[in-house]
């Protein structure tokens, strides 16, 4: 035996159980069992004879394995009766291995209490080998269960490079890693409190490193790296789980988040209670550690030991054998049983312990181990008490969050940084941390025509800023807000990929999106079009339209968008008489009036047809809307859009237009975040961004065009707190893509814009639209689309018809089943001849004189004039003067722009 104090404790339970031995008849009648003490220590070795006072005792020095070995075998005298049967101990499993060569050679029987590591398991090479503890592989088995149970992906287990240590990781880990776990594994060299600092630090600091630490070490080491901990005030950092081994230690010497593997007992039996009762009649300045009876379980399996090893001597002794051949001894082992301090003793053909009973306890912050639970054969149970244990935070004082926005989207990136200065304040998720919202705004970086998407280089420069501006214990930026549209989406998905980084985007509703082999890295909390593409289909039908016409553009949103409208109207009972797709570049439909020329050419095909479908850009919209007017039909025409039209300026916009806008309920979240916007104190942003937050909260107080989208950007934001809360409450890493997209996944809440669940595509999974109708200047809302059911307003008295002729405000005044705009058609120039009497026949010839000359003169100024015209079209052309450099004829004059600044050219 060893001389750390449980060793020493050790020794003395083993006397007792000696003691009782020896004065029971009913065992080892005629036999007296004796004790001989070894040191395993080299630099000092007792050997120690006697009975339970020690009467004799020699001090002799050993250096080596092999002195040890000549001082068991022959110190103590040379016949048979004087030497050893068998060997109880050492403590330690690196001990035992050292010892057993020496021990095989001469046959005799090692049976340890303690010596846990799986290795021993294997008797071809430790034939001559018992223990009565069970083996690691049952301790590593059930930790790897505590893992799982408490749902733990990932840990870091402290080890050693010892037998015990390895033998006990290897198994944790075997077991661990079926179920996926990730195990970072830090073997320690022990002995250095210092270097222990250094790497409890490094672990602490790096917010990717688990907040779950196994301690798959011994007593004596991990009272190392709890001094350690404790130095550096990071004890309550982590949730420690210790071996059989550490829960060896003074409970008030352990942390409240501990979690121990303890090996059972059976402190109500007899046999317990008979070893406790004894020891504590004895001199406790001799036999001290009573108080370790109930902390230690390894006392009790000692006691126990000797009992196996006087049961065993029994057997041989009853069967004829000799008592004094430890072979002998060994055959017999596997057929004692009897009720020990620890429970039913029992070895297996493999002398081991047919059963592995453990105890799982806590200190609670009390001075005595608290029982939380028990294991037996794979079976774990766990009380209340245990069940909440919660994984300690690790805490970056900030987190960066990239932001991407336009001008258009300006509102957006308003409600993002509203959402974060309200998390952040609020601290009920990640109270720890600061979320810090990085805003760039990206107009500048679209390209010229005819392409207009965004220049990819323009974004190399932020991105990877981005992935190195950091705080002291902040990972660099993985997520981003924004993003603008769908086809600005698509250039940045590679970069994006590149960089390792995750949009999320509030706007961007292109199906084509939802394909994450392409774009595995955008998450969406808009609608995808191709839901409001059914809205706007259902809504046609329930209006009973018979015939439409659609405008789009050729952009990945409108396409989508559009492909719906074909693919469905036929089964909706409606034709499509007109199918439009403008080029979606900024400036491509002023480009020599080849937007305007295709828009009125389009809208006099089947005139008779006035319901028109719109799904393009705000800007796009713009101009068709003036082209409407220039014809006199912009009120004359039934307008159902998508909702990005509605984002025009209001007063562009026709009285009547029917769009979808997504159904914003109100919630208590909305509520709280209107709130907070009211009552936002601005000091507290950069100035530049004043008079977007002033603007914003305007329009989602008014219910503007862009308040659904303003919202969605909130819940982005809100989004990304819970997922990096639940990634650090979890010890997992905020800066891994694939654990946010998981966790994105799994996460689901009630936002500003109502209920946030995403499917697998991670877009926002479908949810109900409002059908808005302009009513002079107001939005109205007249009906909820969700999922091809219409709930009408009150309003409507439950009447479809009532709905249609009195909810809804027409840009004509009125409903029209099928409205018709063509022109009425031009009545036929006849030539009256009147047949004059001839009294007449002069005044008429000068009549008739008068009026041809009148017609020649009108066609020659009509002829000069379409010359004149034509020289200045083609004057226009070569100059390059377009209505923006402020000149245009008069018949190309509108009231938008009429601006003091705009020269007419009269003809």
């Amino acid at each position: 035996m060893g001389n750390d104090q449980m060793e020493f404790n050790a020794r003395t339970v083993m006397q007792i159980a000696q003691m009782i031995i020896n004065n029971d008849t009913s065992l080892l009648k005629d036999y007296e069992l004796k004790l001989v003490e070894q040191d395993t220590y080299c630099e000092r070795s007792i050997c120690q004879e006697g009975s339970l006072l020690g009467n004799t005792a020699q001090t002799i020095q050993s250096n080596s394995i092999n002195a040890f070995f000549w001082n068991v075998t022959h110190s103590c005298g040379s016949s048979p009766q004087d030497r050893p049967v068998a060997i109880v101990g050492p403590g330690y499993s690196s001990e035992v291995s050292a010892l057993q060569a020496a021990m095989q050679q001469v046959k005799v029987l090692t049976v340890s209490f303690s010596a846990s590591s799986p290795r021993f398991s294997n008797k071809t090479l430790y034939p001559y080998l018992a223990r009565t503890c069970p083996s690691d592989a049952m301790q590593g088995v059930l930790m790897a269960d505590i893992v799982r149970r408490y749902n733990w992906r990932s840990c870091i287990a402290i080890t050693c490079a010892d037998t015990y240590c390895q033998g006990l990781y290897t198994q944790f880990e075997s077991s661990s890693s079926k179920s996926g776990v990730i195990i970072e594994e830090a073997r320690w060299a022990f002995g250095d409190l210092l270097m222990s600092e250094r790497r409890l630090k490094s672990i602490f600091s790096n917010c990717s490193k688990s907040r779950v630490i196994l301690l798959c070490i011994n007593d004596i080491q991990a009272r190392e790296i709890l001094q350690a901990a404790a130095t550096l005030g990071i004890v309550d950092k982590f949730i420690w789980i210790g071996s059989e081994a550490v829960s060896t230690i003074d409970p008030k010497d352990l942390p409240s988040n501990f979690l121990g593997v303890s090996l059972a007992s059976a402190q109500d039996s007899l046999p317990f209670r008979r070893l406790q009762a004894v020891w504590s009649s004895l001199d406790p300045s001799v036999f001290a550690g009573l108080e370790e009876l109930k902390e230690n379980p390894f006392l009790p399996l000692a006691y126990d030991t000797i009992f196996l090893l006087a049961h065993g001597l029994q057997l041989v002794i009853d069967g004829g054998g000799d008592p004094y051949n430890s072979s002998a001894l060994l055959h017999a082992l596997p057929r004692v049983r009897f009720q020990g301090a620890t429970g039913p003793i029992a070895l297996d053909g493999n002398l081991e312990p047919e059963t592995a009973r453990y105890e799982i306890v806590t200190t609670s912050g009390a001075h005595d181990y608290l029982t939380v639970g028990g294991w037996t054969a794979n079976n774990l149970t766990l009380d209340v008490l245990a069940a909440g244990l919660s994984v300690p935070v690790c805490a970056p004082s900030s987190i960066l969050i990239g932001g991407l926005f336009q001008y258009w989207s300006r509102f957006h990136a308003a409600a993002a940084m509203v959402a974060f200065a309200q998390i952040n304040a609020e601290a009920s998720i990640l109270p720890w941390t600061r979320l810090n919202f990085d805003v760039q705004n990206i107009t500048m970086a679209r390209s010229l025509p005819p392409t207009n998407n965004l220049k990819s280089f323009f974004f190399e420069a932020v991105l990877s800023r981005w992935k190195t501006e950091a705080g002291s214990l902040a990972d660099p930026v993985s997520i981003v807000i924004g993003g603008g549209y769908s086809s600005d989406i698509a250039v940045l998905s590679p970069l994006l990929t590149k960089q390792n980084l995750l949009l999320f985007s509030p706007s961007a509703n292109s199906p084509v999106l939802s394909d994450k082999s392409t774009y595995p890295n955008v998450v969406r909390l808009c609608q995808v079009s191709t839901v409001e593409g059914h809205a706007i289909v259902d809504l046609v039908r329930f209006l009973g339209f018979k015939e439409v016409k659609i405008i789009s553009c050729d952009d990945m949103n409108c396409i989508g968008f559009r492909d719906v409208i074909l693919s469905k109207a036929q089964e909706h009972g409606f034709r499509v008489a007109g199918d439009l797709i403008l080029p979606s570049a900024k400036g491509s439909f002023m480009n020599n009036h080849n937007g305007q020329i295709l828009v009125e050419d389009f809208s006099m095909q089947d005139c008779n047809v006035s319901v028109y479908i719109m799904c393009l850009h705000d800007y796009l919209a713009t101009e068709i809307f003036a082209v409407f007017e220039g014809l006199g039909i912009k009120d004359k025409v039934v307008w159902i859009t998508c909702e990005e039209v509605l984002s025009v300026d209001d007063s562009l916009l026709p009285n009547g237009i029917l769009g979808m806008r997504e159904f914003v309920p109100e919630t208590p979240e909305f509520s709280r975040f209107l709130s907070y916007w009211q009552n936002l104190n601005l000091s507290l942003f950069d100035p530049s961004y004043h008079e977007i937050l002033t603007s914003g909260l305007q329009q989602l107080v008014g219910r503007g065009s862009h308040s659904s989208w303003m919202l969605d950007a909130a819940d982005a934001a809100m989004l990304v707190a819970k997922t990096l809360d639940a990634l650090i409450a979890s010890g997992q890493s905020v800066s891994s893509i694939s654990a946010i997209v998981s966790q994105v996944l799994r996460t689901s809440f009630r936002g500003t814009s109502g209920r946030v669940v995403l499917d697998s595509s991670l877009d926002r999974q479908q949810s109900p639209y409002s059908i808005v109708n302009k009513q002079r200047s107001s939005w109205i809302s007249v009906g909820v689309w969700n999922d091809t059911r219409f709930t009408l307003p009150a309003a409507a008295n439950g009447s479809q018809q009532v709905w249609k002729e009195s909810v809804i405000v027409w840009p004509v005044g009125y409903f029209q089943q099928d409205p018709n705009i063509c022109p009425p058609p031009k009545s036929p120039s006849y030539l009256l001849v009147y047949a004059l009497v001839p009294s007449l026949g002069t005044l008429g010839l000068i009549a008739a004189g008068i009026m041809i000359y009148r017609y020649r003169k009108a066609s020659q100024e009509l002829s000069d004039f379409s010359k004149v015209k034509a020289m200045m079209q083609e004057l226009r052309k070569r100059l390059a003067i377009t209505r923006e450099d402020g000149f245009m004829l008069s018949n190309e004059k509108h009231s938008r722009l009429s601006r003091k600044q705009m020269r007419v050219v009269d003809h």
